[in-house]
Protein backbone atom coordinates (compact mmCIF):
# COMPACT_ATOMS: atom_id res chain seq x y z
CA UNK A 1 0.00 0.00 0.00
CA UNK A 2 1.12 3.58 -0.50
CA UNK A 3 0.17 7.15 0.45
CA UNK A 4 0.70 10.37 -1.75
CA UNK A 5 3.23 12.77 -0.52
CA UNK A 6 0.18 15.03 0.30
CA UNK A 7 -3.24 12.39 1.22
CA UNK A 8 -6.58 13.58 0.13
CA UNK A 9 -8.36 13.78 3.12
CA UNK A 10 -11.83 12.87 1.17
CA UNK A 11 -11.15 9.51 0.20
CA UNK A 12 -14.16 8.37 -2.09
CA UNK A 13 -12.57 5.12 -3.31
CA UNK A 14 -15.48 3.35 -1.57
CA UNK A 15 -18.31 5.60 -3.35
CA UNK A 16 -16.94 4.76 -6.91
CA UNK A 17 -16.38 1.50 -6.38
CA UNK A 18 -20.13 1.05 -5.26
CA UNK A 19 -21.08 3.37 -8.54
CA UNK A 20 -18.79 1.05 -11.28
CA UNK A 21 -20.56 -2.16 -10.00
CA UNK A 22 -23.69 -0.25 -10.25
CA UNK A 23 -22.50 0.10 -13.80
CA UNK A 24 -23.32 4.20 -13.42
CA UNK A 25 -19.66 5.07 -14.94
CA UNK A 26 -20.80 8.25 -16.34
CA UNK A 27 -22.63 9.51 -13.15
CA UNK A 28 -19.89 8.73 -11.25
CA UNK A 29 -17.55 11.29 -13.54
CA UNK A 30 -20.22 13.78 -13.66
CA UNK A 31 -20.12 13.74 -9.72
CA UNK A 32 -16.06 13.82 -9.60
CA UNK A 33 -16.49 17.11 -11.82
CA UNK A 34 -18.74 18.31 -10.01
CA UNK A 35 -17.30 17.42 -6.41
CA UNK A 36 -13.75 19.23 -8.10
CA UNK A 37 -15.41 22.45 -9.13
CA UNK A 38 -16.64 23.03 -5.53
CA UNK A 39 -13.15 22.00 -4.20
CA UNK A 40 -11.65 24.76 -6.97
CA UNK A 41 -14.56 27.42 -5.90
CA UNK A 42 -13.43 26.54 -1.88
CA UNK A 43 -9.75 27.00 -2.63
CA UNK A 44 -10.61 29.88 -4.35
CA UNK A 45 -12.45 32.09 -1.91
CA UNK A 46 -10.17 30.72 1.03
CA UNK A 47 -7.17 32.83 -0.84
CA UNK A 48 -9.12 35.66 -1.54
CA UNK A 49 -10.22 35.49 1.73
CA UNK A 50 -7.15 35.49 2.84
CA UNK A 51 -5.62 37.85 0.24
CA UNK A 52 -7.67 40.55 1.02
CA UNK A 53 -7.06 39.92 4.62
CA UNK A 54 -3.18 39.93 3.93
CA UNK A 55 -3.50 43.29 2.15
CA UNK A 56 -5.82 44.88 3.61
CA UNK A 57 -3.89 47.46 4.88
CA UNK A 58 -2.72 48.61 1.07
CA UNK A 59 -6.42 48.21 -0.04
CA UNK A 60 -7.87 50.38 2.72
CA UNK A 61 -5.46 53.01 2.75
CA UNK A 62 -4.87 53.05 -1.22
CA UNK A 63 -1.39 52.80 -0.37
CA UNK A 64 1.62 52.84 -3.52
CA UNK A 65 5.09 51.78 -4.00
CA UNK A 66 7.52 54.94 -4.31
CA UNK A 67 7.91 54.75 -7.73
CA UNK A 68 5.84 54.50 -10.34
CA UNK A 69 2.43 53.30 -8.21
CA UNK A 70 3.03 56.92 -6.65
CA UNK A 71 4.08 58.53 -9.87
CA UNK A 72 0.71 57.84 -11.00
CA UNK A 73 -1.83 57.28 -8.51
CA UNK A 74 -5.55 56.46 -9.10
CA UNK A 75 -6.00 58.43 -12.61
CA UNK A 76 -3.61 57.33 -15.39
CA UNK A 77 -3.61 55.74 -19.22
CA UNK A 78 -1.24 53.80 -20.78
CA UNK A 79 0.33 56.01 -23.92
CA UNK A 80 2.89 56.70 -26.18
CA UNK A 81 5.47 55.60 -23.31
CA UNK A 82 4.13 52.13 -22.69
CA UNK A 83 3.58 51.36 -26.31
CA UNK A 84 7.29 52.06 -26.45
CA UNK A 85 8.18 49.18 -24.18
CA UNK A 86 6.42 47.20 -26.11
CA UNK A 87 3.04 46.73 -24.14
CA UNK A 88 0.87 47.29 -27.12
CA UNK A 89 -2.28 46.55 -25.49
CA UNK A 90 -1.88 48.12 -22.17
CA UNK A 91 -3.79 51.07 -23.32
CA UNK A 92 -6.67 48.96 -24.56
CA UNK A 93 -7.15 47.56 -21.39
CA UNK A 94 -7.09 50.97 -18.93
CA UNK A 95 -9.71 52.44 -21.52
CA UNK A 96 -11.58 49.36 -20.93
CA UNK A 97 -11.97 50.53 -17.02
CA UNK A 98 -11.77 54.22 -18.07
CA UNK A 99 -8.43 54.91 -16.62
CA UNK A 100 -9.25 54.27 -12.98
CA UNK A 101 -7.76 52.19 -10.72
CA UNK A 102 -8.70 53.19 -7.06
CA UNK A 103 -8.99 50.54 -4.10
CA UNK A 104 -10.49 48.18 -2.96
CA UNK A 105 -11.96 47.72 -6.60
CA UNK A 106 -9.00 47.43 -8.58
CA UNK A 107 -6.69 45.36 -5.94
CA UNK A 108 -9.45 42.79 -5.77
CA UNK A 109 -9.93 42.58 -9.25
CA UNK A 110 -5.98 41.87 -9.73
CA UNK A 111 -6.10 39.05 -6.63
CA UNK A 112 -9.20 37.61 -8.22
CA UNK A 113 -7.48 37.42 -11.73
CA UNK A 114 -3.88 36.45 -9.92
CA UNK A 115 -5.50 33.52 -7.44
CA UNK A 116 -7.82 32.28 -10.73
CA UNK A 117 -4.48 31.83 -13.00
CA UNK A 118 -3.19 29.46 -10.15
CA UNK A 119 -6.53 27.57 -9.82
CA UNK A 120 -5.45 26.76 -13.28
CA UNK A 121 -2.30 25.25 -12.54
CA UNK A 122 -4.27 23.18 -9.89
CA UNK A 123 -6.45 21.89 -12.27
CA UNK A 124 -3.57 21.22 -15.12
CA UNK A 125 -1.57 18.58 -12.04
CA UNK A 126 -5.35 17.56 -10.95
CA UNK A 127 -4.23 18.24 -7.25
CA UNK A 128 -6.97 16.37 -4.91
CA UNK A 129 -5.09 16.53 -1.76
CA UNK A 130 -6.88 19.25 -0.14
CA UNK A 131 -3.98 20.26 1.82
CA UNK A 132 -1.85 20.86 -1.44
CA UNK A 133 -4.49 23.12 -2.78
CA UNK A 134 -4.62 24.97 0.34
CA UNK A 135 -0.95 25.51 1.16
CA UNK A 136 0.31 25.62 -3.01
CA UNK A 137 -2.07 28.27 -3.55
CA UNK A 138 -1.41 30.64 -0.80
CA UNK A 139 2.20 30.28 -0.59
CA UNK A 140 1.50 31.93 -4.06
CA UNK A 141 -0.95 34.45 -3.11
CA UNK A 142 0.26 35.61 0.03
CA UNK A 143 4.02 36.77 -0.99
CA UNK A 144 5.82 39.78 -2.35
CA UNK A 145 5.85 39.19 -5.70
CA UNK A 146 1.90 39.54 -5.65
CA UNK A 147 2.15 42.42 -2.95
CA UNK A 148 4.87 44.49 -5.13
CA UNK A 149 2.35 43.99 -8.29
CA UNK A 150 -0.85 45.45 -5.96
CA UNK A 151 1.40 48.29 -5.06
CA UNK A 152 1.85 49.33 -8.65
CA UNK A 153 -1.98 50.04 -8.47
CA UNK A 154 -2.38 51.82 -11.37
CA UNK A 155 -1.28 48.64 -13.29
CA UNK A 156 -2.06 45.98 -10.69
CA UNK A 157 -4.75 44.60 -13.62
CA UNK A 158 -2.40 44.51 -16.17
CA UNK A 159 0.32 42.23 -14.45
CA UNK A 160 -2.63 40.10 -13.02
CA UNK A 161 -4.41 39.65 -16.44
CA UNK A 162 -1.10 38.88 -18.01
CA UNK A 163 -0.33 36.39 -15.67
CA UNK A 164 -3.65 34.74 -15.75
CA UNK A 165 -3.19 34.70 -20.06
CA UNK A 166 0.24 32.95 -19.80
CA UNK A 167 -0.86 30.33 -17.48
CA UNK A 168 -4.59 30.43 -19.58
CA UNK A 169 -2.09 28.96 -22.68
CA UNK A 170 0.11 26.83 -20.63
CA UNK A 171 -3.48 25.39 -19.79
CA UNK A 172 -4.63 25.12 -23.44
CA UNK A 173 -1.32 23.48 -24.60
CA UNK A 174 -1.94 21.01 -21.88
CA UNK A 175 -5.47 20.26 -21.75
CA UNK A 176 -6.51 20.96 -25.12
CA UNK A 177 -7.73 17.57 -26.64
CA UNK A 178 -7.19 19.20 -30.47
CA UNK A 179 -4.05 19.45 -31.51
CA UNK A 180 -4.58 22.99 -33.70
CA UNK A 181 -6.73 24.09 -30.93
CA UNK A 182 -3.54 23.42 -28.34
CA UNK A 183 -1.14 25.42 -30.67
CA UNK A 184 -3.25 28.66 -31.94
CA UNK A 185 -5.46 29.52 -28.65
CA UNK A 186 -2.65 29.24 -26.83
CA UNK A 187 -0.05 31.33 -29.30
CA UNK A 188 -2.86 33.89 -29.29
CA UNK A 189 -3.11 34.04 -25.11
CA UNK A 190 0.81 34.39 -25.29
CA UNK A 191 0.58 37.59 -27.93
CA UNK A 192 -2.12 38.81 -25.78
CA UNK A 193 0.03 38.82 -22.41
CA UNK A 194 3.20 40.23 -23.69
CA UNK A 195 1.23 42.86 -24.60
CA UNK A 196 0.63 43.42 -21.05
CA UNK A 197 3.81 42.64 -19.73
CA UNK A 198 6.49 40.05 -20.40
CA UNK A 199 8.09 38.90 -17.58
CA UNK A 200 5.67 36.55 -16.51
CA UNK A 201 6.15 34.33 -19.69
CA UNK A 202 7.98 32.27 -17.20
CA UNK A 203 4.92 31.13 -15.62
CA UNK A 204 3.89 29.18 -19.15
CA UNK A 205 7.18 27.85 -19.38
CA UNK A 206 7.50 26.76 -15.50
CA UNK A 207 3.90 25.07 -15.40
CA UNK A 208 5.14 23.10 -18.86
CA UNK A 209 8.16 21.72 -17.71
CA UNK A 210 6.75 20.40 -14.18
CA UNK A 211 3.83 18.95 -16.02
CA UNK A 212 6.53 17.36 -18.11
CA UNK A 213 8.18 16.18 -14.95
CA UNK A 214 4.30 14.75 -13.85
CA UNK A 215 3.87 12.68 -17.41
CA UNK A 216 7.62 11.17 -16.86
CA UNK A 217 6.87 9.76 -13.16
CA UNK A 218 3.47 8.51 -14.75
CA UNK A 219 3.94 7.14 -17.79
CA UNK A 220 1.21 9.27 -19.12
CA UNK A 221 3.38 10.15 -22.45
CA UNK A 222 5.90 8.39 -24.26
CA UNK A 223 8.54 9.86 -25.02
CA UNK A 224 7.69 10.10 -28.83
CA UNK A 225 4.06 11.74 -27.57
CA UNK A 226 6.66 14.04 -24.63
CA UNK A 227 8.41 15.04 -28.40
CA UNK A 228 5.80 16.10 -29.78
CA UNK A 229 4.11 17.77 -27.03
CA UNK A 230 7.34 19.84 -26.55
CA UNK A 231 7.43 20.60 -30.44
CA UNK A 232 3.52 21.67 -30.12
CA UNK A 233 4.64 24.36 -27.04
CA UNK A 234 7.80 25.32 -29.43
CA UNK A 235 5.32 26.13 -31.96
CA UNK A 236 2.54 27.98 -30.03
CA UNK A 237 5.34 29.94 -28.30
CA UNK A 238 7.03 31.24 -31.44
CA UNK A 239 3.56 31.91 -33.05
CA UNK A 240 2.65 33.79 -30.16
CA UNK A 241 5.95 35.52 -30.62
CA UNK A 242 5.39 36.32 -34.40
CA UNK A 243 1.70 37.34 -33.12
CA UNK A 244 2.71 39.78 -30.87
CA UNK A 245 5.20 41.43 -32.56
CA UNK A 246 3.48 42.08 -35.62
CA UNK A 247 0.77 43.60 -33.34
CA UNK A 248 2.94 45.68 -31.81
CA UNK A 249 4.91 46.98 -35.22
CA UNK A 250 1.13 47.34 -35.66
CA UNK A 251 0.56 49.65 -32.51
CA UNK A 252 4.03 51.69 -33.28
CA UNK A 253 3.43 52.75 -37.10
CA UNK A 254 -0.59 53.41 -36.36
CA UNK A 255 0.51 55.79 -33.49
CA UNK A 256 3.38 56.86 -34.83
CA UNK A 257 6.00 55.58 -31.77
CA UNK A 258 9.32 53.90 -31.66
CA UNK A 259 10.49 51.25 -29.58
CA UNK A 260 12.44 52.46 -26.77
CA UNK A 261 16.02 51.44 -25.13
CA UNK A 262 15.03 50.39 -21.67
CA UNK A 263 15.76 47.09 -20.95
CA UNK A 264 17.04 46.91 -24.39
CA UNK A 265 13.64 46.62 -25.67
CA UNK A 266 14.70 48.12 -28.55
CA UNK A 267 17.26 45.72 -29.89
CA UNK A 268 16.00 42.50 -28.89
CA UNK A 269 15.82 39.75 -31.50
CA UNK A 270 16.64 35.86 -32.50
CA UNK A 271 20.30 36.82 -33.56
CA UNK A 272 20.73 38.58 -30.07
CA UNK A 273 19.57 36.03 -28.24
CA UNK A 274 21.20 33.13 -29.27
CA UNK A 275 24.62 34.65 -29.31
CA UNK A 276 23.65 36.05 -25.57
CA UNK A 277 22.32 32.60 -24.37
CA UNK A 278 25.33 31.50 -21.88
CA UNK A 279 25.37 34.61 -20.08
CA UNK A 280 21.18 35.03 -19.84
CA UNK A 281 21.44 31.11 -18.65
CA UNK A 282 23.86 31.96 -15.88
CA UNK A 283 21.57 35.60 -15.69
CA UNK A 284 18.62 33.41 -14.82
CA UNK A 285 20.29 30.59 -12.71
CA UNK A 286 21.68 33.77 -10.46
CA UNK A 287 18.57 35.70 -10.19
CA UNK A 288 16.74 32.67 -8.95
CA UNK A 289 18.93 31.34 -5.95
CA UNK A 290 19.34 35.46 -5.61
CA UNK A 291 15.67 35.70 -4.94
CA UNK A 292 15.13 32.34 -2.66
CA UNK A 293 18.73 34.10 -0.92
CA UNK A 294 16.75 37.10 -0.14
CA UNK A 295 19.12 39.69 -2.30
CA UNK A 296 16.55 40.50 -4.94
CA UNK A 297 14.53 41.42 -1.95
CA UNK A 298 12.75 40.63 1.20
CA UNK A 299 10.40 38.02 0.54
CA UNK A 300 9.92 36.19 3.94
CA UNK A 301 10.71 37.56 7.66
CA UNK A 302 12.66 34.60 8.36
CA UNK A 303 16.06 34.28 6.94
CA UNK A 304 17.08 31.75 3.69
CA UNK A 305 17.10 28.81 6.13
CA UNK A 306 13.51 28.43 5.70
CA UNK A 307 13.81 28.49 1.75
CA UNK A 308 16.53 25.83 2.25
CA UNK A 309 14.03 23.47 4.76
CA UNK A 310 11.40 23.33 2.24
CA UNK A 311 13.72 22.89 -0.97
CA UNK A 312 14.92 19.88 1.56
CA UNK A 313 11.67 18.44 1.96
CA UNK A 314 10.68 18.99 -1.47
CA UNK A 315 14.06 17.35 -2.47
CA UNK A 316 13.23 14.50 -0.41
CA UNK A 317 9.94 13.82 -1.84
CA UNK A 318 11.09 14.23 -5.97
CA UNK A 319 14.63 12.39 -5.06
CA UNK A 320 12.72 9.30 -3.86
CA UNK A 321 10.16 9.80 -7.47
CA UNK A 322 13.26 10.25 -9.32
CA UNK A 323 14.75 6.70 -7.47
CA UNK A 324 11.32 4.99 -8.14
CA UNK A 325 11.27 6.03 -11.57
CA UNK A 326 14.71 5.21 -12.56
CA UNK A 327 13.90 1.21 -11.66
CA UNK A 328 11.06 1.50 -14.52
CA UNK A 329 13.13 3.45 -17.19
CA UNK A 330 16.17 5.21 -16.91
CA UNK A 331 15.07 7.84 -19.89
CA UNK A 332 12.28 8.69 -17.98
CA UNK A 333 13.75 9.00 -14.81
CA UNK A 334 16.89 11.04 -16.46
CA UNK A 335 14.26 13.30 -18.47
CA UNK A 336 12.58 13.92 -14.90
CA UNK A 337 15.83 15.17 -13.15
CA UNK A 338 16.46 17.53 -16.38
CA UNK A 339 13.48 18.93 -16.21
CA UNK A 340 13.57 19.58 -12.48
CA UNK A 341 16.71 21.00 -13.15
CA UNK A 342 15.39 23.66 -16.03
CA UNK A 343 13.34 25.30 -13.22
CA UNK A 344 15.14 28.11 -12.86
CA UNK A 345 15.79 28.44 -16.11
CA UNK A 346 11.59 28.11 -17.17
CA UNK A 347 11.32 30.62 -14.24
CA UNK A 348 13.18 33.53 -15.71
CA UNK A 349 12.56 32.65 -18.75
CA UNK A 350 12.09 36.34 -19.92
CA UNK A 351 16.03 36.60 -18.74
CA UNK A 352 16.93 34.70 -21.96
CA UNK A 353 15.03 36.48 -24.61
CA UNK A 354 15.45 40.04 -22.63
CA UNK A 355 19.58 39.69 -21.96
CA UNK A 356 19.95 43.25 -20.51
CA UNK A 357 17.24 43.12 -18.07
CA UNK A 358 17.31 43.67 -14.67
CA UNK A 359 15.49 41.77 -12.45
CA UNK A 360 13.30 43.88 -9.87
CA UNK A 361 10.37 42.62 -7.48
CA UNK A 362 7.38 42.60 -9.91
CA UNK A 363 9.59 40.55 -12.47
CA UNK A 364 9.68 37.57 -10.07
CA UNK A 365 6.26 36.34 -10.00
CA UNK A 366 7.05 33.20 -11.49
CA UNK A 367 9.84 32.02 -9.59
CA UNK A 368 8.12 32.73 -6.76
CA UNK A 369 5.35 30.24 -7.31
CA UNK A 370 8.36 27.56 -8.32
CA UNK A 371 7.38 26.08 -4.68
CA UNK A 372 3.86 26.13 -5.03
CA UNK A 373 4.34 24.26 -8.82
CA UNK A 374 6.47 21.64 -7.39
CA UNK A 375 4.16 21.09 -4.31
CA UNK A 376 1.72 20.28 -6.83
CA UNK A 377 3.96 18.09 -8.58
CA UNK A 378 5.13 16.19 -5.08
CA UNK A 379 1.52 15.49 -4.33
CA UNK A 380 1.29 13.12 -6.98
CA UNK A 381 4.62 11.15 -5.76
CA UNK A 382 3.42 8.00 -4.61
CA UNK A 383 5.19 7.05 -0.90
CA UNK A 384 5.21 4.19 1.29
CA UNK A 385 2.87 3.81 3.76
CA UNK A 386 5.66 3.66 6.85
CA UNK A 387 5.43 5.80 9.84
CA UNK A 388 8.62 8.12 8.87
CA UNK A 389 6.43 9.06 5.78
CA UNK A 390 3.57 10.01 7.78
CA UNK A 391 6.22 12.24 10.12
CA UNK A 392 7.73 13.63 7.17
CA UNK A 393 4.35 14.90 5.56
CA UNK A 394 3.40 16.31 8.81
CA UNK A 395 7.07 18.43 8.82
CA UNK A 396 6.15 19.17 5.08
CA UNK A 397 3.25 20.61 6.03
CA UNK A 398 4.41 22.32 8.86
CA UNK A 399 7.39 23.82 7.02
CA UNK A 400 4.90 25.41 4.36
CA UNK A 401 2.66 26.73 7.06
CA UNK A 402 6.13 28.69 8.59
CA UNK A 403 7.00 29.50 5.05
CA UNK A 404 3.41 31.25 4.25
CA UNK A 405 3.15 32.84 7.72
CA UNK A 406 7.04 34.42 6.80
CA UNK A 407 5.28 35.71 4.03
CA UNK A 408 2.26 37.18 5.48
CA UNK A 409 4.47 39.08 7.85
CA UNK A 410 6.87 40.35 5.72
CA UNK A 411 3.83 41.46 3.57
CA UNK A 412 2.63 43.37 6.71
CA UNK A 413 6.32 45.31 7.16
CA UNK A 414 5.84 46.29 3.31
CA UNK A 415 2.39 47.56 3.84
CA UNK A 416 3.31 49.34 7.13
CA UNK A 417 6.28 51.12 6.12
CA UNK A 418 4.61 52.43 2.83
CA UNK A 419 1.45 53.46 5.77
CA UNK A 420 4.04 55.38 7.92
CA UNK A 421 6.76 56.73 5.35
CA UNK A 422 3.59 58.43 3.79
CA UNK A 423 2.13 59.56 7.01
CA UNK A 424 5.67 60.88 7.60
CA UNK A 425 6.55 62.54 4.64
CA UNK A 426 2.88 64.02 4.11
CA UNK A 427 3.71 65.60 7.95
CA UNK A 428 6.93 66.49 6.24
CA UNK A 429 5.84 68.28 3.24
CA UNK A 430 3.39 69.88 5.03
CA UNK A 431 5.35 72.07 7.24
CA UNK A 432 7.43 72.41 4.25
CA UNK A 433 5.18 73.97 2.56
CA UNK A 434 3.90 76.26 5.43
CA UNK A 435 7.87 77.19 5.99
CA UNK A 436 7.24 78.18 1.93
CA UNK A 437 4.93 80.37 3.08
CA UNK A 438 6.93 82.32 5.44
CA UNK A 439 9.48 82.98 2.91
CA UNK A 440 7.17 84.10 0.37
CA UNK A 441 8.29 81.40 -1.80
CA UNK A 442 5.05 79.67 -2.37
CA UNK A 443 3.61 80.46 -5.78
CA UNK A 444 1.97 78.08 -8.57
CA UNK A 445 4.54 80.28 -11.37
CA UNK A 446 7.80 78.91 -9.01
CA UNK A 447 9.33 75.57 -9.97
CA UNK A 448 10.79 73.90 -6.78
CA UNK A 449 14.01 71.62 -6.49
CA UNK A 450 14.15 68.95 -3.54
CA UNK A 451 17.43 68.15 -2.56
CA UNK A 452 18.30 65.52 -0.35
CA UNK A 453 16.33 62.19 0.66
CA UNK A 454 13.42 62.66 2.68
CA UNK A 455 14.04 59.76 4.81
CA UNK A 456 17.29 61.22 5.56
CA UNK A 457 15.34 64.69 7.25
CA UNK A 458 15.89 64.55 11.07
CA UNK A 459 12.08 65.17 11.12
CA UNK A 460 11.01 62.26 9.59
CA UNK A 461 10.12 59.25 11.89
CA UNK A 462 11.45 55.69 11.17
CA UNK A 463 11.75 52.12 13.25
CA UNK A 464 12.78 48.78 12.70
CA UNK A 465 10.08 48.03 10.03
CA UNK A 466 10.52 50.62 8.20
CA UNK A 467 14.24 49.61 8.09
CA UNK A 468 13.63 45.68 7.41
CA UNK A 469 10.87 46.44 4.31
CA UNK A 470 11.70 46.29 0.66
CA UNK A 471 12.91 49.64 -0.73
CA UNK A 472 9.52 49.58 -3.62
CA UNK A 473 7.43 50.31 0.03
CA UNK A 474 10.08 52.48 1.75
CA UNK A 475 8.75 56.08 1.12
CA UNK A 476 10.96 58.50 0.48
CA UNK A 477 14.10 56.96 0.32
CA UNK A 478 14.82 58.13 -3.20
CA UNK A 479 18.12 60.25 -3.50
CA UNK A 480 20.69 61.66 -6.12
CA UNK A 481 21.81 58.67 -7.65
CA UNK A 482 19.09 59.25 -9.86
CA UNK A 483 17.96 62.20 -10.50
CA UNK A 484 14.83 61.50 -12.82
CA UNK A 485 13.70 59.68 -10.11
CA UNK A 486 14.11 62.51 -7.54
CA UNK A 487 11.62 64.72 -9.86
CA UNK A 488 9.07 61.85 -10.26
CA UNK A 489 8.50 61.16 -7.06
CA UNK A 490 8.27 64.88 -5.55
CA UNK A 491 6.32 65.62 -8.30
CA UNK A 492 3.93 62.83 -8.27
CA UNK A 493 4.17 62.99 -4.29
CA UNK A 494 2.52 66.57 -4.86
CA UNK A 495 -0.24 65.48 -7.46
CA UNK A 496 -1.21 62.50 -6.11
CA UNK A 497 -0.80 62.54 -2.23
CA UNK A 498 -1.16 65.77 -1.43
CA UNK A 499 -2.89 67.07 -4.12
CA UNK A 500 -0.62 70.32 -3.97
CA UNK A 501 -0.51 72.37 -7.85
CA UNK A 502 3.51 72.72 -7.29
CA UNK A 503 5.73 72.06 -9.83
CA UNK A 504 9.16 70.14 -9.57
CA UNK A 505 11.88 71.32 -11.71
CA UNK A 506 13.40 68.90 -14.41
CA UNK A 507 16.55 67.16 -13.59
CA UNK A 508 18.56 69.39 -15.23
CA UNK A 509 17.59 71.76 -13.06
CA UNK A 510 18.45 69.35 -10.02
CA UNK A 511 21.75 68.23 -11.25
CA UNK A 512 22.34 72.16 -11.32
CA UNK A 513 21.57 72.45 -8.15
CA UNK A 514 23.71 70.00 -6.63
CA UNK A 515 26.74 71.40 -8.21
CA UNK A 516 25.85 74.69 -6.47
CA UNK A 517 27.95 75.64 -3.67
CA UNK A 518 25.15 78.16 -2.38
CA UNK A 519 23.25 75.11 -1.82
CA UNK A 520 25.98 73.01 -0.72
CA UNK A 521 26.60 75.59 1.95
CA UNK A 522 22.56 75.47 2.77
CA UNK A 523 21.51 74.22 6.03
CA UNK A 524 19.05 71.52 6.31
CA UNK A 525 15.20 71.65 6.87
CA UNK A 526 13.55 72.61 9.73
CA UNK A 527 16.86 75.32 9.86
CA UNK A 528 16.62 78.70 9.18
CA UNK A 529 17.90 79.13 5.50
CA UNK A 530 16.47 75.86 4.70
CA UNK A 531 14.87 77.21 1.59
CA UNK A 532 16.06 80.31 -0.95
CA UNK A 533 16.14 80.90 -4.59
CA UNK A 534 18.58 80.10 -6.35
CA UNK A 535 19.21 80.41 -10.29
CA UNK A 536 15.36 81.45 -10.24
CA UNK A 537 14.38 77.54 -8.83
CA UNK A 538 13.05 77.31 -5.38
CA UNK A 539 15.62 75.30 -3.80
CA UNK A 540 14.14 73.42 -0.43
CA UNK A 541 17.52 71.37 1.41
CA UNK A 542 16.20 68.41 2.99
CA UNK A 543 19.31 66.50 3.71
CA UNK A 544 22.68 66.02 3.10
CA UNK A 545 22.34 62.99 1.69
CA UNK A 546 22.85 63.40 -2.30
Amino acid sequence: MVHYCFKDVSDTFPIQTKFIKAGHEDMLIDINKHTEFKNRITVFIINMVAAVFTYSLLITNQLTNQIDGMWHGSVSYANGHELSNGRWLWRFLDRGRLYLSPDPVTSVISLAFFIAGFILILDIFDVKSKAAAVLSSLLFTVNISVLASLSYRYMSPTFAVSFFLFVLAACIMIKASNKIVAVIIPAVSIALAMGLYQADIGCTALVILVYISLCMYKGSMTLKETGMFVLRCLISVILGMGLYYALLNLNLWYYDVALDSYNGTDSYGPVGMLLNLPSSIRHAYGDYINYYRQVIAHTNIFNGKVYKVVFGLLAICLAYAAVSLFKESRIRALVFCLTLLLVPAATNAVLLMAYDSVTSVQMTVPASMSISVLLCLAQSIRLPDIKPVKIYRIITAVALSVLIYGNYIMSVYDQQAMYMSRQSLTELTREVVTTLQSYNLYHPYYKYVFVGSPADNPMFVKNFVYDDANRYAQMGTWGADDTRWVVQSWQGFFTHEMGINITVADDDKLTEALEDETVRSMPVFPEFGCCAMVNDVVVVKLSDNY
